[in-house]
């Protein structure tokens, strides 16, 4: 498995890195904004690699997909009309991530155990994911309520076939 970084702080280095995994966007729209200076350019460009890097460093498959997913939508919508510049982004950062799953095995193996609904974790978080989604569907605008997630998911969402019925939250269970 996956060694979880040490605590760094009261809410550790995961914390610190999940800081710069929500900053990934930032720093992509600054570092592809080309009425910048080819120095601040530089800065950004170190800043989301850096940022990317702490995306894995957390471990957390789902930061990991939300993060990738955001800069493809970030990258697309960037460079809709320049084909050629659109592809070299997607490339470097594809690279990137192969580099980072590559060099540590780990991450790759944990890459795959994201999609890898025989394990009981992919699946099960899946499970979540659909009661969640049926949770959204139904109250849209403010939710089942602050608090009250358990005793709705036990007792209205749960998915016949979840094995994990006694959930506090929507989040890894494992």
């Amino acid at each position: 498995g996956i060694m979880r970084p040490l605590p760094l702080s009261s809410r550790g280095i995961v914390g610190l890195n999940v800081f710069f995994a929500l900053c990934t966007p930032l720093f992509l729209v600054l570092w592809l904004n080309e009425r910048e200076s080819i120095k601040l350019r530089r800065v950004y460009t170190f800043l989301t690699v850096m940022a990317w890097l702490g995306t894995f460093a957390t471990g957390t498959r789902s930061l990991w997909l939300g993060n990738a997913l955001v800069t493809i939508v970030v990258v697309i919508y960037h460079y809709r009309k320049m084909w050629k510049k659109l592809a070299v982004v997607l490339l470097l950062l594809t690279g990137l991530t192969v580099a980072v799953a590559g060099i540590f095995p780990q991450y790759g193996q944990r890459m795959i155990s994201a999609v890898d609904f025989q394990n009981q974790s992919a699946s099960e978080r899946y499970r979540i994911w659909q009661s969640c989604i049926h949770m959204f569907v139904e109250h849209p605008v403010l939710g089942v309520g602050a608090g009250n997630y358990t005793e709705q998911y036990q007792n209205h969402y749960i998915l016949p076939e979840a094995k994990e019925p006694y959930l506090m939250y929507a989040h890894s269970n494992y």
